[in-house]
């Protein structure tokens, strides 16, 4: 069901559509603004009636994933990344959803070993950053799962 948007002007945006305009939102720096696009994203595909729709879908939301707010909005969707993902990496036909998969997978294990070490470490460091600290400083240097360079480091 398309809804003219905005009213009056006979402008019908599809879901693809919609969805490619978040990943290109993302990428001109505006992911954040997008946290609140990011269950809809998922909403779409697991009921998107086409495979474009889908693919694009999941495309934004690996996108968004690299932003710390909108990883931590889908991290938590468990029930998505259980019934939508899982089935369609298994199928072996959409290479989004496994790339996806893989990433979310990777990024709840080292956030995990993240907070261990945080931890570990409250008894020596009263006052050291979160977990989400270190991982937004991080994004701003690199991808969540890439690796800094020495002179990276030293910044």
């Amino acid at each position: 069901d398309q809804r003219e948007w905005p009213f009056g002007t006979e402008a019908y945006h599809g879901m693809a559509r919609t969805a490619d305009l978040a990943a290109n939102l993302c990428w001109l720096g505006h992911a954040r603004r997008l946290v609140p696009a990011v269950a809809p994203l998922a909403r779409l595909v697991q009921v998107a009636a086409d495979e474009e729709s889908q693919k694009a879908a999941l495309r934004a939301l690996r996108a968004l994933s690299a932003d710390v707010a909108c990883l931590e909005a889908l991290l938590p969707m468990e029930a998505f990344r259980s019934e939508a993902l899982e089935v369609l990496h298994k199928s072996g036909d959409e290479p989004e959803a496994t790339d996806l998969l893989s990433y979310l997978e990777t990024m709840e294990l080292s956030l995990s070993e993240a907070q261990k070490l945080v931890d570990a470490s409250k008894a020596f460091v009263h006052h050291g950053p979160s977990v989400r600290d270190l991982a937004e400083h991080f994004a701003s240097r690199a991808p969540l799962d890439g690796e800094l360079t020495p002179a990276q480091v030293l910044e």
